[in-house]
């Protein structure tokens, strides 16, 4: 879906550039199954070559230094549980935009944490890419909370409380 929006998010800002963790799908060498070919197609089609670049396996240090750099982090997911680059990209406070789809809207609250769309909406998503493109007070608007609520769901302190009252309460059954 981010392949989709980004046509539209060109027209606007055509120096974008859509980094991917990961290895390059699209590498000769690599087995290209039915997905990497359609990736393959839709960027071909969009003329997006020069807007993607693959980032191949990043450690630590080097996926901080990403999310840093970032104006803007997407999780494009159309099933997810909770996952861990939407938090880690919420604790650096790099603005985050999600599909709303599984766990995502409990980590997102909606102009407040970050920015939520259907996934299939990939319109809305290129407006939401622009948004925190031109506007600088909302991205820090959604940097600030995104900070304050991921410390607060991932505070070690609070987490092994909950996890001690659990199995307390597990024994006393």
């Amino acid at each position: 879906m981010v392949l989709k929006a980004l046509p539209y998010v060109l027209k606007k800002y055509p120096q974008t550039k859509l980094y991917i963790s990961g290895i390059n799908i699209l590498e000769n060498g690599i087995k290209r199954n039915w997905y990497a070919k359609y990736i393959r197609k839709l960027i071909s089609r969009n003329n997006l070559t020069n807007h993607i670049s693959f980032l191949g396996k990043l450690d630590e240090d080097e996926m901080i230094k990403k999310y840093q750099k970032a104006h803007v982090f997407i999780c494009p997911s159309s099933i997810e549980n909770s996952p861990n680059s939407l938090g880690e990209a919420q604790l650096i406070g790099t603005p985050t935009i999600g599909s709303y789809v599984g766990g995502i809207p409990n980590m997102i609250q909606h102009h407040q944490t970050g920015l939520l769309y259907r996934f299939e909406e990939y319109e809305m998503l290129a407006k939401y890419i622009c948004d925190i493109f031109e506007n600088s007070t909302l991205a820090l608007h959604l940097s600030q909370n995104a900070i304050t609520a991921a410390e607060a769901r991932h505070n070690v302190h609070d987490i092994s409380k909950k996890m001690f009252n659990i199995y307390n309460e597990i024994i006393e059954r």
